[in-house]
């Protein structure tokens, strides 16, 4: 993917560690019913997005799901982005 630029792959293979749970954030989740897997899906949702934001260069939606500085660095590499014509 992205001619192995990126440390991992769509299928997940390098897996984060799980962290252990914290009260507060336990009770919150489970207070809004909200599960693992649909955080995953969610997650999964926002890096396609970023992706595919970075092959066609649309920043609009690049910027939706980052954190404002990160877009800014990204935004002002975009001649540099350009030039590795990225396929997704």
């Amino acid at each position: 993917m992205c001619k192995g630029s990126l440390p991992l792959d769509r299928a997940g293979t390098f897996a984060l560690p799980k962290l252990p749970e914290r009260q507060l954030i336990t009770e919150y989740l489970g207070h809004y019913h909200i599960s693992e897997e649909f955080l995953a899906e969610h997650f999964t949702a926002m890096f396609q997005q970023f992706l595919g934001g970075l092959v066609k260069c649309d920043y609009a939606s690049i910027e939706k799901v980052t954190e404002p500085r990160f877009f800014n660095k990204l935004q002002g590499l975009s001649d540099d982005l350009r030039k590795f014509q990225l396929k997704y």
